[in-house]
Formats: structure tokens, C-alpha cells, sequence
């Protein structure tokens, strides 16, 4: 299996990113770089209004009015249906989280 990195981020927009607005006031050298040696995408859509509710929808498959999750703030680990993490893992590829220090304790290991 080939390796594949994806790479969200909360609010990220569009005209923030060199790789697609070349005016933008914002240096993002490191996204850039992957961009280069990489794939980028022309054509997407943000499945909902709240980051939380578009990236279960993401990582679930399930549409946002088939979550359980209605509002944006914390929720208990997701259990509603198997993720893009779990559908990964029973094929034994390695997935992995990273993000800044003071989310740690957030972080749920399995």
C-alpha cells in the first residue's frame, strides 16, 4: 500500500493558502511543499456548517442529518459506525493524529 497523507485543518480557507491564491498575505511553505510533490484538489465541498459536525461526517461516511451529533461542542468517542481510522486499521495500516500540545489530553488511544 502505497503511503498517503491527509491533512485537514479547522478553518482552513481556501484564500488562505499560497497553493491555491498566490496573493495570499499567509506563507504556508510546509503545505506548499507537499502540494509540489503531492495532489491538489480542485473540486470539494464542506458536508456542514460546523467544523465538528463536517469532520465526523468525513471520517464516519454518514451524512450530517444522520448523526447523532447535532450541536457543536464535546462529545463522548464517536461509536455510531466505523471510521475511515477503524476501516484502516482492519486492513493493518497504521493511522496517526498529530496536533499541538495542548490537545494531548484529549487524545483517545486505543
Amino acid at each position: 500500500m502505497r503511503n498517503t497523507i491527509l491533512l485537514t485543518k479547522d478553518v482552513l480557507r481556501k484564500d488562505y493558502l499560497r497553493c491555491y491564491n498566490s496573493k495570499s498575505f499567509f506563507a504556508s511553505p510546509n503545505i506548499d511543499k507537499l502540494v509540489s510533490k503531492g495532489t491538489i484538489f480542485k473540486k470539494y465541498y464542506c458536508s456542514a456548517p460546523s467544523s465538528g459536525m463536517a469532520v465526523t461526517s468525513m471520517f464516519s461516511g454518514l451524512e450530517p442529518h444522520q448523526l447523532d451529533r447535532k450541536t457543536f461542542g464535546e462529545v463522548e468517542n464517536f461509536n455510531q459506525s466505523k471510521t475511515l481510522f477503524n476501516e484502516l486499521e482492519d486492513k493493518g495500516v497504521k493511522t496517526f493524529v498529530a496536533w499541538t500540545r495542548e490537545f494531548h489530553h484529549l487524545a483517545f488511544v486505543h
